[in-house]
């Protein structure tokens, strides 16, 4: 049996990082929500042709094991509902804004619930807007922080991106944080190499 029959299959691109492409990286550290207990930010970008990888780290003081319990609720929220329905408060809700315009967020509906439109297929059809998913496995704890990676998807075009972020129960009011990486993105989706080259070339 040929080793191409073993290997996963490539999904849409809006669905996640290809697995057979080595990404570009870039310098990302933006804080984007803030309280007196909480810090939310975006730590790392792994950066492919068609959309990044960003680490969201939250940090969290608190001595109640209750209230650390209900704050980890609605961190970990965003993940382990977010194929099958829109998170809305009092989790955390962040999203970004891309240079022409276009924004997404946590609290729209994920491709995957919505659905292609009638006619086209789910693992061909492609949105006509940015989306923010979920990947990989349950957030991961280090001292008073939690992490995980999501997806974002297009790649922004060159230009600046406004994230923004509320979180009501742990006292973020809505913020919105510019930071001008739109450029340094496109550069890093140039460094993109294939980690299985054809041997044959």
């Amino acid at each position: 049996m040929p080793f191409e029959s073993h290997l996963p299959p490539v999904g849409p691109s809006w669905a996640g990082p290809p697995w057979h492409v080595q990404p570009g990286s870039t310098a990302l550290s933006v804080e984007i929500g803030r309280s007196s207990s909480t810090v939310v930010r975006l730590e790392g970008a792994a950066v492919y042709q068609q959309g990044l990888v960003l680490r969201l780290v939250v940090r969290i003081r608190e001595t109640d094991p209750e209230q650390w319990r209900r704050a980890l609720r609605g961190f970990t929220m965003f993940g382990e509902h977010r194929a099958h329905a829109p998170l809305t408060p009092p989790g955390l809700i962040w999203g970004v804004e891309f240079p022409d315009g276009r924004r997404t967020s946590t609290e729209a509906e994920s491709p995957w619930a919505a659905g292609a439109p009638e006619g086209a297929e789910i693992d061909t059809w492609a949105p006509d807007h940015p989306i923010i998913e979920a990947i990989g496995g349950p957030p991961s704890r280090f001292a008073d922080s939690w992490s995980r990676e999501v997806w974002l998807w297009p790649l922004p075009p060159p230009g600046v991106l406004n994230f923004s972020c509320s979180w009501p129960e742990r006292s973020i009011s809505p913020t919105t944080t510019a930071t001008e990486i739109g450029t340094t993105l496109s550069e890093a989706a140039s460094q993109t190499t294939p980690i299985w080259p054809d041997e044959s070339k």
